[in-house]
């Protein structure tokens, strides 16, 4: 397993979301960026990128997915409830 997300990971996630989702422009990026930050020291850049590509493929949103969604995926995939595309 890889080494726990740090804040520059966190900032490489959020841009990759708004790669993604293009409507997803946070107006306090530095806000954003700390609040994302402190809810995803446990887990791993490569996991929660994994989880993104995930919830890409397979939700019908147009939304970018909040924190806990991509947490929520990410279970999932680590549970074997759903597959994890790779």
């Amino acid at each position: 397993m890889g080494e726990r997300m740090n804040r520059e990971e966190t900032k490489k996630l959020l841009e990759l979301i708004s790669v993604y989702y293009p409507n997803f422009n946070p107006k306090d990026k530095s806000a954003t960026l700390n609040a994302w930050a402190a809810m995803l020291p446990d887990v791993t850049y490569e996991s929660m990128v994994t989880a993104l590509k995930a919830f890409v493929r397979t939700s019908d949103s147009q939304f970018a997915p909040n924190i806990g969604q991509l947490l929520a995926r990410l279970d999932n995939i680590q549970n074997g409830d759903i597959d994890d595309g790779e």
